[in-house]
């Protein structure tokens, strides 16, 4: 580079992707809460986040939503013949949450 010139940067990232527009963060904050609610009556919060988290993400897609014009996600799924094996999760949700959440 010559004297005079300056160097223009320009901003790595791709643009309007959910990691640029804070989609994934938020969505990320409110399965933290959901988790965070289920394991307030365990009283053991470190033992059971694992599952906590999955059963939250289970509750989740088990909600209808506006966007998906009120199907579930998981009915959105199941209309593609691939998913259907990753539609079951193997937790006990009785053994782990019983008197704290009612499914």
């Amino acid at each position: 580079m010559s004297e005079g010139q300056s160097l223009i940067a320009a901003p790595s990232g791709v643009r309007w992707t959910p990691q640029q527009n804070g989609v994934a963060e938020r969505k990320n904050q409110y399965l933290l809460e959901t988790a965070r609610a289920l394991l307030i009556g365990t009283h053991d919060l470190r033992h059971h986040w694992d599952n906590a988290i999955i059963i939250a993400v289970h509750l989740i897609n088990c909600m209808s939503s506006s966007v998906l014009t009120f199907k579930t996600p998981l009915q959105v799924l199941a209309q593609h013949e691939l998913m259907h094996s990753v539609l079951t999760y193997d937790v006990d949700y009785e053994e782990t949450f019983a008197p704290f959440a009612k499914i």
